[in-house]
């Protein structure tokens, strides 16, 4: 778990800070209200999350706590006066603020929950779950694959012509090799018994132990059922606004 620290004066900042912690699975271990009273303190954290009011002690605090993951909430006419001295700006986007915090690119939100996971980390444990293990050319490629149709379901229905290519152009590949290696990873893992987990996944008995799994088949089930119950992080989200 993250240390995590606020120095804020404003209370509204405050308490989304912690209506966002709190949500979110993060703890926030103390609240100075100058950036003065937690240099003073001497406090180790792994991120800051900092009110901009003083300019001069921001630079300090940045200066001295390189190691901490800084994320400054500014309103906007501060923007451009902030530069390039501000580790990361935010304004109230906390869709951006679990990707910093996480260090990912993709961030979801359990529908149960309300916890954020890390998108790639649960497409790659359901793999390792279903047989495709990293050793195989394909392991790597078919979760892009699952991941790139979670982020856009048009993309199943020009697999050859839109998932390949761009999984192909992230490994600097060909899409053939992708299509190939997924494939072989598919049969691997169905000779193994293991791609029955689909079932438990979608809830139905639809592929036997042994049965053979098209690409297709297998990246569009496993999207569209982890659709069902994660929900993707993008820019544009907006959880309380500051």
């Amino acid at each position: 778990m993250q240390n995590l620290v606020v120095i804020a004066k404003s209370k509204e900042l405050k308490t989304s800070l912690k209506l966002f912690c709190e949500k979110y699975g993060f703890i926030i271990s103390r609240f100075f209200q100058s950036i003065n009273d937690f240099l003073e303190q001497k406090q180790k954290c792994d991120a800051i999350f900092v009110e901009y009011f003083e300019e001069e002690n921001l630079r300090r605090l940045l200066k001295k706590s390189q190691k901490a993951k800084i994320a400054i909430f500014a309103k906007d006419e501060f923007k451009e006066k902030l530069g390039t001295n501000a580790k990361v700006f935010f304004n109230g986007n906390f869709c951006l603020l679990l990707k910093f915090l996480s260090g990912k690119s993709y961030v979801c939100i359990e529908r149960k929950t309300g916890r954020a996971v890390d998108l790639e980390n649960k497409v790659s444990t359901f793999c390792l779950e279903a047989g495709i293990l990293p050793h195989l050319s394909g392991y790597r490629y078919v979760i892009e694959a699952i991941i790139s149709t979670m982020l856009d379901m048009e993309n199943m229905r020009f697999l050859t012509k839109q998932v390949y290519p761009k999984v192909a152009q992230k490994f600097q590949v060909t899409s053939s090799i992708v299509e190939r290696t997924i494939r072989h990873a598919l049969i691997v893992a169905g000779q193994t018994g293991k791609l029955k987990k689909i079932n438990d996944l979608i809830c139905a008995q639809v592929f036997e132990p042994n049965e053979r799994v098209s690409n297709g088949q297998f990246i569009s089930l496993v999207a569209d059922r982890f659709l069902f119950s994660l929900k993707i992080l993008n820019s544009k989200d907006d959880f309380y606004g500051v």
